[in-house]
């Protein structure tokens, strides 16, 4: 089985997920067709779709970072060709 094959198979399986699903960063970035290392800098600097940081203690910043389908679902449809939401930056899209 081929890359794209693989890819085609994940895809489709992330799209028939419930909006409350969980998922990894990678698979996020795959679900958007972005890379990882782009959804890590939209969050870092505070744009892009709403995230989870599980497992964290307050103020530390650290944990494992979850993306719900159903934020990823609305970014990409909030989201226009050429520019990025900045709604967690309190700014309108």
């Amino acid at each position: 089985m081929n890359e794209k094959t693989t890819q085609a198979t994940t895809l489709a399986e992330l799209h028939a997920l419930p909006d409350d699903a969980l998922l990894r960063v990678a698979e996020a970035a795959l679900f958007l067709n972005i890379a990882a290392n782009s959804l890590n800098w939209y969050r870092s600097n505070r744009i892009g779709p709403d995230y989870v940081r599980m497992g964290a203690d307050k103020g530390k910043g650290r944990g494992t970072i979850r993306y719900r389908l159903g934020a990823l679902r609305e970014y990409a449809r909030d989201v226009q060709i050429g520019h990025v939401a900045k709604k967690n930056a309190g700014g309108d899209a």
